[in-house]
Parts: C-alpha cells; structure tokens; sequence
C-alpha cells in the first residue's frame, strides 16, 4: 500500500527539538529508518536492522523509541494474540506530515492489514462506515470509548 511522500527529516528533527528530545547520533540512526521503510518496526526488527550497520544497543533503541513517542512522533500498537509492539510514525490522514506533539489521536485514526505469510503490516487510512458504531452500542449496552481493528491477508509481494 503507497502513501504520500512522507516527512521531511528536518521537520521531524524540529517537532523532537520542540518536545525536549535531544538528537544523538543513535536517535537519528532510528529516526533514518522510520522515513526509509513504509512500514511499522518493532523494537527488535530495529535492533537487526540498525546491528547491521554498526554497533546499537538494545536499550538505546528503546529510549530512542520511546523518546520518539513521547514527543508525538511515534504510535506504538500491538495485533490481538502478537506478543510484539509495533511503533509506526504518526501522519495525518492523508499521508503527510506526521501530527504536531499534543494533536487529536482521532486525526490519526486508522487500522491495519497484516500479510499472513512475511507479517508486512500496512496501514488504512478508513475506519468502520458511519452509524456502525451505535449499532454496537445498542446491541452491546456499550459506550464504545475506542476501537481497533486489523485485517489479515496476503500481500501482493506474497501472492
């Protein structure tokens, strides 16, 4: 699944500076390759990655992670029965930039596709159509707070 051209390095630089986030050379490292690869890492798929091309310590990885997160860059999720937690830049609807630090999370809102068979995750941009959600709330007697859903299949690569 394409998006649209992403965000720039500087911008996202800015936005981390602006959250308190100082940028070592291992944040950056981390930083490369979320705007490299259209796809959610995880934090050991980062430490393959990254052990590579020279030496990254696991734990640095994660502070970098979840330095990352906290300045708004990054959301972090996880698929029902997956063990492993997957952190994907935050972008607008459309794509683009990814949300300022502090930014509505229902801006964001989106769900996921997984290929059955190499586990590329994608992301889609659309939710449930409207009205769905207070059917589940009349059946169920719920007030639905949030929600989540992700698809499974096999990707184009795959097929």
């Amino acid at each position: 699944m394409k998006r649209a051209r992403g965000p720039s390095v500087e911008s996202l630089l800015v936005k981390l500076r602006q959250a308190g986030v100082k940028i070592t050379p291992n944040r950056r490292k981390v930083l490369d390759c979320f705007l490299s690869a259209e796809k959610p890492w995880t934090l050991s798929s980062l430490h393959v990655t990254l052990g590579k091309s020279g030496d990254s310590e696991l734990s640095s990885i994660y502070r970098a992670l979840e330095a990352f997160r906290q300045a708004g860059l990054l959301e972090e999720f996880r698929f029902p029965g997956d063990r492993q937690t997957y952190f994907s830049l935050i972008r607008h609807a459309d794509g683009g930039q990814p949300l300022a630090h502090g930014d509505s999370a229902h801006q964001h809102h989106h769900h996921h596709i997984v290929c059955q068979d190499c586990g590329t995750v994608s992301h889609l941009d659309m939710c449930v159509p409207a009205g769905w959600m207070g059917k589940v709330e009349r059946a169920s007697g719920f007030q639905i707070t949030e929600h989540h859903l992700e698809f499974k299949g096999i990707c184009g690569e795959c097929r």
